[in-house]
């Protein structure tokens, strides 16, 4: 099978520094290799059982390794993925899965669905045993589809190839430039498009993830200081949060060196607060729907630039690499 870009780019890291940690929660911790080796029995599970389809995995999110082992081995299997939100409504969910045909859920939730889905979680994959046979079936140039929360009706997807993500992986490892075992973050729901930022931008620079507890949630700034987060992803309005909970100071930040944002306006003010506890902060600020695979512009602010960048809202920027911007009146 031909792999995207950016799976061959995280195989490199899988090849070259197996024994590293990818991914660290609270109470685990994964390697790339065990990692990998997770994500090619989730792929062996899907190929065997999906009969004659092509592998749609609908993955519910449960903040634990096993979301992301669903995600990339659903890519490898030639299949693609709907992450849903842990709190969409039972019904809502049930839509997702009849819009999308799925043939697969991941999920450690028990759940009845009144459907014919395969309910798949990481005791089921580790039991498994691949019999090595080989299935025909197409695969898909999708990626994954974003779903709406279709409060109003009924949910709405946006399907992403993985043409456009490989585009979008290529410019912004490029963008950030990480380290290997860079420190990062992963406050964003997978089923919001901007942990794309996070998680996809770290396993294809070897860097090092950090899922955070319930309590964390609560208390960021802490978990950021603690886990030395050098890499910060999040909507703007994470900034307030920490600045009202008294975690946005010197101490929490001294080892953040970037951070991208995107979701939301970045304000003026919120910037001068990240200056105001680490002047050496770089920060991204990135804009863009759902439907152009994240953003389409990316404005690059700093201490020295940052009011030249601003009205009160900073700059979105100028449009990344492969994109094309029209301002309409």
């Amino acid at each position: 099978m031909l792999y995207p870009k950016f799976i061959k780019l995280f195989l490199k890291y899988v090849k070259d520094h197996p024994n590293n940690i990818l991914l660290e929660s609270i109470n685990d911790k994964i390697t790339y290799k065990e990692f990998y080796n997770l994500c090619l029995k989730f792929k062996d599970y899907i190929s065997q059982l999906s009969g004659n389809k092509t592998p749609i995995v609908c993955i519910l999110e449960s903040n634990k390794k096993f979301d992301y082992v669903s995600m990339i081995g659903t890519i490898l299997a030639g299949g693609y993925y709907i992450p849903i939100n842990k709190d969409m409504p039972i019904i809502k969910i049930r839509q997702v899965i009849k819009i999308c045909d799925a043939n697969f859920l991941s999920t450690e939730k028990k759940i009845k669905l009144n459907s014919n889905i395969r309910l798949i979680d990481e005791k089921k994959i580790l039991n498994f045993e691949s019999k090595n046979k080989k299935k025909k079936y197409s695969i898909s140039k999708n990626a994954y589809i974003l779903f709406t929360s279709g409060t109003t009706g009924e949910p709405k997807g946006v399907i992403i190839s993985r043409k456009n993500l490989d585009t979008y992986i290529d410019w912004i490892v490029k963008k950030i430039k990480l380290k290997i075992n860079e420190h990062c973050s992963q406050f964003i729901s997978i089923s919001f498009d901007v942990s794309v930022c996070d998680f996809y931008t770290s396993i294809c620079s070897g860097g090092k993830l950090y899922l955070p507890s319930k309590f964390d949630m609560v208390f960021p700034g802490n978990m950021i200081n603690r886990n030395k987060i050098s890499y910060l992803v999040s909507t703007p309005s994470l900034i307030d949060y920490i600045d009202n909970s008294k975690g946005l100071n010197k101490k929490n930040f001294k080892f953040v060196s970037k951070i991208l944002f995107c979701g939301e306006p970045l304000y003026e003010n919120q910037v001068k607060k990240i200056f105001k506890q680490n002047p050496k902060i770089k920060i991204f600020n990135c804009y863009g729907p759902t439907e152009t695979t994240v953003s389409v512009t990316c404005c690059e602010i700093n201490k020295k630039n940052f009011k030249n960048l601003s009205d009160g809202i900073m700059s979105i920027g100028k449009a990344i690499p492969n994109s094309k911007l029209n301002l309409l009146k």
